[in-house]
């Protein structure tokens, strides 16, 4: 059984195996701070900025531009 703290700390900064799944739909990890944290993906001539937090995600689509330049 797992303990209160655990479960907390897995509420707050989300399970290894829920990372990894967004990483393959959301793209690269780009940073990460106090639980919330930013994908990067191209898709096409689109660069998508994702960003996840306990509270909720935003994706930003940008149009025409290269991720790269981005960077």
């Amino acid at each position: 059984m797992t303990n209160s703290i655990d479960k907390l700390l897995a509420a707050a900064l989300g399970h290894a195996g829920q990372k990894v799944a967004e990483a393959e739909q959301l793209g690269r990890l780009e940073w990460k701070v106090a639980g919330t944290r930013c994908y990067a993906a191209q898709r096409g001539d689109t660069a998508v900025l994702t960003l996840v937090s306990p509270r909720g995600s935003l994706a930003y689509e940008i149009v025409g531009i290269d991720l790269a330049d981005l960077r």
